[in-house]
């Protein structure tokens, strides 16, 4: 299946192989020594052990769109055990194989519709020893109105692995609703 990135998830792509130095995927240390400034606003850099996927570093655009910053605390801690999982399965799939995630979510607004969001989660390489790390960098396809938030409701709509040249898992990935 041949993947058509979002033009911005496109460019934060370009950025993040600019930073592999000839290996399969950039270190952590790459990663933060070279930032993408018109990138930041949008990613989150996160831990994966096992289940657990805690948030080390979060854009402002996201702490925006999110409504908090949810640095230090587990991603998606508020949703059911389930959509945790679902989530942390792709994740540590991304860091194993490695292999990218490409997903099309819809969060409600607090308006009561649903905006488009692109994301794109990558892995990055760490320290033996030191838990995987992942960046994820997502774009809304639309303009929300001024003050208009988006409230914890989010549904994967799509979603697909990306080759970065080690293959791709069997299965799809999940989609979480919730």
């Amino acid at each position: 299946m041949s993947i058509v990135l979002d033009p911005r998830c496109a460019a934060f792509f370009a950025h993040w192989q600019s930073l592999r130095a000839g290996a399969l995927v950039p270190t952590v240390a790459a990663f933060v020594d070279r930032p993408s400034p018109p990138h930041a606003p949008y990613l989150f850099m996160a831990t994966v052990d096992g289940d657990d996927i805690i948030v080390r570093l979060e854009g402002t655009a996201l702490v925006e769109r999110w409504g908090r910053d949810i640095t230090g605390q587990r991603l998606f801690a508020a949703k059911s055990e389930d959509y945790r999982r679902a989530i942390a399965e792709n994740f540590n799939r991304v860091v194993a194989q490695p292999c990218g995630c490409y997903a099309l979510n819809e969060y409600m607004s607090g308006r009561q519709r649903y905006v488009a969001v692109h994301v794109l989660y990558l892995p990055l390489s760490d320290a033996p020893g030191r838990p995987p790390r992942i960046v994820g960098y997502s774009t809304e396809t639309e303009k929300r109105s001024e003050n208009e938030l988006l409230v914890d409701r989010r549904r994967t709509v799509e979603a697909a692995w990306v080759d970065l040249g080690a293959g791709v898992p069997a299965e799809p990935p999940n989609k979480a609703e919730g």
